[in-house]
């Protein structure tokens, strides 16, 4: 890698789990800053904070404290969590691609004769960003380096690796080529192991070598789907960035609550077809499950915010005593649909729907992009269609395409129309209770009145509060009271 820097000028690294990128990117930096000093300068950009702050410029501080130890000239302060200084013309910084989208000029005045810029998670890195980093590119000695776990097969990063016109020296480090595994023993502490890559093919079942995870993080090679997959991948390329009229603004909510291990709790936000937050965390305990939920559905003013009650029916029950504009999902549940097997089949089905009919838009998030796409479907003795179970895919939960999947069932249930779920013709009992229970869903989500004891109506005392969630589907005279 860092040979390469040194010889071309484009070079695009597709690698394994854990094979050093971003140590070998630490090190690059006081190298390239040394070596050109004092007139050099390296922008390093990822898509999120956490990329840049606590792995490169972590990565950065290994290699300069490692070098002050030898020379105490270089002073401590000179490094921060998102620089390091020689001097006015000889300087690396760091910021997410998030600031340079929002702030198109941030790249701006970054130019220098011995101009280096690293672009970490290169595949979640939208268009803009590597437009944007073309204008730095302006002097003879000028380096760009991306560096990525090849994903997803489509966007800049996978062109940057399959089109010889563009240029790039491509480095391919598959986990192979780990001296730990090529040892069959640990060499360099924190390298890829044969232990991890043993679990990962434990954890993928027989059919390990068609797994897309195992492609991407094992072979380092572009996911090829399988013709299992529930949602063809091509529709879901069509789906990243899509732009939709501004005339649709309605927002709702979904909720994947976690379980345990690396498992994430989920908030995923649509606004109108469109995600427009997707929030993941890990380990979380229920209050902050619960308070970041309030948080989102008065912040955003959320119509209505479905919550998978399969693993903590708790959070439910505390955001509905709140009288929140809350919906229960559960997973294996009845489905509205007769030919689907259960209702996360039934709302996986609705957002199917949605991205063949290309009207949903998702950002470019590769873990949410593999999710979608790995999820596959199982034909059942009785004819019916079931999506794939998590324990029997072997792969991780797909917790943010799950989240999305209930943000689109509350929309759908709301917004939407009777040939969304399926038309009557598809109606079963299953779908007949599911039309009576959004008149109990409004009715206990819209406190705006109640009854005194003498029998008339007045203001119920949240003055404050303006929730309402009135699913499409309320209006029925075949419910007997």
């Amino acid at each position: 890698m860092i040979t390469s820097v040194f010889s071309h000028r484009k070079t695009a690294v597709k690698a394994g789990h854990a094979m050093s990128k971003d140590w070998t990117s630490g090190l690059l930096v006081v190298m390239w800053l040394l070596y050109y000093y004092p007139r050099a300068k390296v922008v390093v950009t990822a898509p999120t904070g956490r990329q840049v702050k606590d792995i490169i410029f972590k990565e950065i501080a290994t290699q300069y404290e490692r070098l002050r130890l030898r020379f105490p000239e270089f002073k401590k302060d000179w490094l921060t969590t998102q620089s390091l200084t020689f001097g006015s013309e000889c300087f690396a910084t760091g910021f997410t691609t998030k600031e340079t989208n929002e702030m198109v000029g941030k790249f701006q005045g970054f130019h220098s004769p011995n101009m280096l810029v690293i672009i970490s998670e290169a595949e979640a890195v939208e268009h803009e960003t590597f437009t944007q980093v073309r204008a730095l590119m302006t002097s003879d000695n000028s380096r760009l380096l991306e560096l990525a776990n090849p994903l997803i097969p489509f966007g800049d990063f996978h062109e940057h690796c399959n089109t010889e016109r563009l240029g790039y020296n491509i480095i391919h480090l598959p986990v192979q080529k780990s001296p730990n595994i090529i040892a069959g023993k640990e060499v360099i502490p924190g390298m890829c192991s044969t232990v991890w890559l043993d679990e990962l093919k434990n954890d993928l079942g027989p059919e390990f070598a068609d797994d897309p995870e195992y492609q991407a993080r094992a072979l380092a090679e572009f996911p090829q789907q399988s013709s299992h997959a529930w949602i063809p991948l091509a529709k879901i390329k069509a789906a990243v960035n899509k732009r939709f009229p501004q005339d649709d603004k309605r927002l709702f909510g979904g909720l994947d609550t976690a379980r345990e291990g690396n498992d994430e709790t989920v908030h995923c936000v649509l606004e109108g077809p469109r995600i427009l937050k997707l929030d993941c965390f890990r380990k979380v305990l229920t209050p902050e499950t619960v308070g970041w939920a309030r948080g989102l559905i008065e912040d955003c003013q959320l119509e209505g915010l479905g919550i998978d009650e399969g693993y903590n029916p708790g959070i439910l029950d505390w955001l509905s005593f709140e009288r929140m504009p809350v919906l229960g999902v559960n997973f294996g549940g009845e489905s509205p649909n007769e030919k689907l097997a259960n209702f996360g089949t039934y709302i996986w089905w609705l957002l199917r729907l949605a991205f063949m009919e290309e009207r949903i838009g998702i950002p470019n998030d590769p873990v949410l992009i593999q999710q979608l796409a790995r999820r596959k479907v199982e034909p059942q003795p009785n004819g019916k269609t079931k999506l794939e179970s998590k324990a029997k895919s072997g792969a991780a939960s797909p917790d943010r395409a799950d989240a999305l999947a209930i943000a689109w069932y509350v929309r759908i249930m709301t917004v939407g129309n009777l040939d969304d779920v399926g038309g009557d013709e598809a109606e079963n009992d299953a779908a007949i209770m599911e039309r009576g229970i959004s008149r109990t869903i409004a009715d206990r989500t819209n406190p705006r009145k109640k009854k005194t004891p003498a029998g008339n109506v007045e203001e119920d005392d949240h003055e404050d509060m303006d929730v309402s969630f009135t699913p499409f589907l309320s209006d029925s005279n075949d419910i007997e009271e």
